[in-house]
């Protein structure tokens, strides 16, 4: 008697389950607004498989100018009280974005102190191959500290 009874109420459960799915699922798929949006997506990727060119949103230059800034800024603070690795990580954003990253990293090197430079110079080669080939030149050229002359 028992088995009976745990075998169906179990087969009413999933005959619950099927009729749930099959409900929610028609539910969906009569949106208008998801027919809209799986067209679009699929008109976008034919787009994209006949045409070599890919639409990217460019920030303008002010933003990422911003995002530099904070990124800079919150590296020093989180540097200055101690927290290393995470102030190299948000320096790392600010250079990955920047034009020059070059004279970036020249003047962070007058900046920052050896432990801290070494190891953005570390992390940085890491992120691109094109960063390795700054870091290496940057890594290879002298500490030029500013120094001026008193007549």
């Amino acid at each position: 008697m028992n088995k009976i009874v745990i075998v169906t109420c179990s087969a009413v459960v999933g005959g619950l389950m099927f009729a749930y799915c099959i409900y929610f699922d028609r539910k969906r798929r009569k949106q208008l607004k998801l027919k809209k949006t799986i067209g679009d997506d699929i008109h976008e990727t034919n787009a994209n498989e006949s045409d070599a060119s890919v639409k990217v949103d460019i920030p303008s230059s002010t933003d990422v100018h911003t995002y530099m800034i904070n990124e800079m800024l919150t590296g020093q603070k989180l540097i200055s009280i101690g927290n290393v690795r995470e102030g190299v990580d948000h320096m790392i954003n600010a250079v990955s974005v920047y034009k020059h990253p070059e004279h970036l990293l020249d003047e962070l090197r007058q900046r920052l102190n050896d432990n801290a430079f070494r190891l953005l110079l570390k992390k940085l080669s890491k992120v691109s191959p094109e960063f390795r080939k700054i870091a290496d030149r940057v890594a290879v050229k002298p500490n030029r500290k500013i120094s001026f002359r008193v007549r």
